[in-house]
């Protein structure tokens, strides 16, 4: 399975005991990389993409999409938390995830602030950038959790920190993400195993 080393590590990779009760003696090779993968030429059997549009190398299932939350560890919020104002936000340390410059809707921080005022906020025309960045999204979540700063996150890979109140939601400006798509050959010749992968996957992703 080719897919991004941030989905493999925060999604993936705590879900695999399921996998393992399910297909007891099967072998899964997981290839975290942000690298695409070839499916024709065999290189990976199956590839869980993160992508805009679906992908046109194979049979492309989509699992589901997600957002972009700004978000932040408890620490540094003042007791009671609550919604904060966008140019507070914008005024302290701040923790962001390289993007592509290619990606001119890739959800930053720029992008983010624009958001703010668009929905008529009244922001600042010097803002500090993000005084944290990092190349891998894990790498970037892990220093949002330690309250190193505050974080403009995907809803999919902090699910599990939201839920147990170790980040918090302290904005209602959300910018649209990526699907999660999983994608294998039509003629793969294991393809009902594949299949079989995929329906694993899906519920794990309805639940």
């Amino acid at each position: 399975i080719n897919t991004i080393p941030s989905f493999a590590a925060r999604w993936l990779l705590p879900r695999l005991g399921g996998w393992q009760a399910e297909a007891p003696g099967s072998t899964l090779d997981l290839a975290g990389t942000d690298t695409v993968l070839n499916l024709r030429t065999g290189e990976v059997d199956v590839a869980i993409r993160y992508a805009r549009r679906s992908p046109t190398d194979g049979v492309s299932v989509e699992l589901f999409r997600d957002s972009f939350y700004v978000v932040a560890a408890p620490s540094m919020l003042q007791e009671g938390g609550g919604m904060i104002d966008p140019q507070a936000i914008l005024d302290l340390p701040r923790v962001e995830v390289g993007w592509p410059l290619t990606d001119a809707e890739a959800p930053t921080w720029r992008r983010w602030e624009n958001a703010a005022r668009a929905a008529g906020h009244p922001i600042s025309r010097t803002v500090r950038p993000p005084q944290l960045k990092f190349h891998e999204e894990h790498h970037g979540i892990e220093a949002i959790v330690a309250g190193r700063g505050l974080g403009l996150c995907s809803d999919v890979l902090v699910a599990r920190e939201l839920d147990d109140g170790r980040l918090v939601q302290i904005s209602d400006i959300v910018l649209p993400g990526y699907g999660f798509y999983f994608v294998y050959r039509a003629d793969h010749p294991r393809r009902r195993s594949l299949e079989t992968l995929l329906l694993w996957v899906q519920r794990e992703a309805s639940l």
